[in-house]
């Protein structure tokens, strides 16, 4: 094909059209600039910005088959990830159009794991360049922290339903997992309070993949689980490598994750007492995983208290240990 048949494929969805692409053009796996000037064209030739799951799905495509270990494949993901929010996702960009972009690209990358049995941690790079998109665009059109907070939110629930739409909670781990560590890590080197955003992170994943589970029939907790237990891994790693304090943020992770799994849990008419334990669980599991049982070797993640859970017509307190 040439090279104005491959723009003209790719603009109507064709992910061989953008390896293609990058064939035509030279690319190579191991050149982040020229993986990112290829994005860039591709971009402007098709003047639109509406291509983000095709790329998505692109990206790991194309991936796997020049370089199919999965730090290869991942890193390959996060260059393409990087250069077309970068390139989209500017202080003149409507905030739902800067959402869309993060989440179309992240339902491409899963769609692209799930056929082709890839790692699913490699949606970790996509969805870790997409937190660090999202604050960066917050800063750029001078947000405060609690509005900052409002569109983390907002994409990390996105972050969460795009995840949910291709595969299992795994995908969903770590795809929230990449999104808390991106997003929590650039608002410390913006000078934000990187606990309030894990929180705020942490209350969008999973109220977003509560509430996308219960839509596509599949289990409510797990997905709550899953959520926070990719909460808790993010904000803990983020917080390491910022030098601020894992253990405070992993208890924001936490709370903000329990916040939002009960919110969905509502509103889609779900078992509170059920979601809000495995909320819980996830959060606790996350900091095992991530620190070998505590942030500092000492303390212990502070839980949200005992949830209040209407059951008919009364009220009665549930504590996260006994399960409800």
């Amino acid at each position: 094909m040439s090279e104005a048949s491959l723009i003209e494929a790719i603009a109507e969805g064709d992910t061989e059209a953008v390896i293609s692409y990058f064939r035509l053009k030279g690319v190579s796996p191991s050149d982040s600039g020229a993986i990112s000037a290829a994005v860039i064209e591709i971009l402007g030739r098709v003047g639109s910005t509406d291509i983000s799951f095709t790329l998505g799905r692109a990206a790991a495509q194309y991936a796997q088959v020049v370089d199919n270990t999965e730090a290869g494949v991942a890193e390959i993901v996060g260059q393409v990830a990087t250069a077309i929010f970068s390139e989209t996702i500017k202080a003149t960009t409507p905030k739902e159009s800067a959402i869309a972009t993060v989440s179309g690209f992240i339902t491409g990358t899963t769609a692209a794991i799930t056929e082709f049995k890839l790692d699913s941690s490699i949606v970790s790079a996509a969805s870790s360049a997409g937190g660090v998109a999202i604050v960066k665009y917050a800063v750029s059109i001078d947000l405060d922290i609690d509005e900052t907070s409002g569109i983390v939110r907002e994409a990390a629930a996105a972050t969460a339903a795009s995840s949910s739409s291709s595969g299992g909670t795994d995908l969903v781990e770590a795809a929230i997992e990449g999104f808390v560590f991106g997003a929590a890590q650039t608002a410390v080197y913006n000078g934000l309070d990187n606990n309030q955003i894990a929180t705020a992170a942490g209350s969008g994943a999973s109220e977003g993949a509560v509430t996308a589970a219960v839509a596509a029939g599949t289990d409510p907790a797990a997905a709550a689980t899953a959520a926070a237990k990719g909460s808790t891994k993010g904000a803990v790693s983020a917080a390491v490598a910022t030098g601020t304090d894992p253990d405070t943020a992993a208890s924001a992770a936490a709370a903000g994750s329990a916040e939002g799994a009960i919110s969905a849990a509502v509103a889609t008419g779900s078992d509170v007492s059920a979601i809000s334990a495995a909320s819980n669980t996830g959060s606790g599991a996350g900091l095992t995983e991530a620190t070998g049982g505590t942030a500092d070797g000492g303390s212990e993640i502070s839980l949200p208290p005992p949830v209040i859970s209407p059951e008919d017509t009364d009220l009665r307190v549930v504590s996260p240990e006994d399960g409800g």
